[in-house]
């Protein structure tokens, strides 16, 4: 059986590949209330989440080939950009400060991440990975 779902960048599920690459396996990551949609965050296998809106739209147009009109991209959050923009250097400050064995940094970078992403709701499909940083 065939089975479709919506994305959006407010997710309650996301979804990856199994072990055969032809099978993906959908996971509820926020509480899901009936008769609510189940839907999935389009940017997560693009690398986009951090982007600020206008990165967002520009790399939708050119991989997807569509406008995005959904209510993060649909009016200006220079509130949101700005935490994208902290995420973002936080994200790159981790593996550049493990990589050169400041470890204290590296933590103190992920456990930021984590903190600001758990006050970001369209972000939420991205705490699990970055709580793996901590590790």
């Amino acid at each position: 059986k065939q089975w479709y779902q919506r994305r959006v960048r407010a997710p309650n599920a996301e979804w990856s590949y199994c072990e055969n690459p032809r099978v993906k396996e959908v996971r509820v990551i926020r509480e899901i209330k009936k008769g609510e949609e189940v839907v999935t965050d389009y940017m997560a296998m693009e690398d986009g989440a951090f982007l600020i809106a206008s990165e967002r739209k520009r790399m939708l147009l050119a991989i997807r080939n569509f406008h995005c009109a959904c209510a993060l991209c649909a009016s200006e959050h220079a509130e949101n950009d700005a935490l994208r923009r902290k995420l973002q250097k936080l994200h790159n400050d981790v593996p550049k400060y493990a990589s050169q064995l400041d470890l204290p940094s590296a933590i103190a970078a992920a456990l930021e991440k984590c903190q600001n992403l758990e006050n970001c709701e369209d972000l939420v499909s991205e705490i699990g990975m970055a709580y793996l940083e901590l590790y």
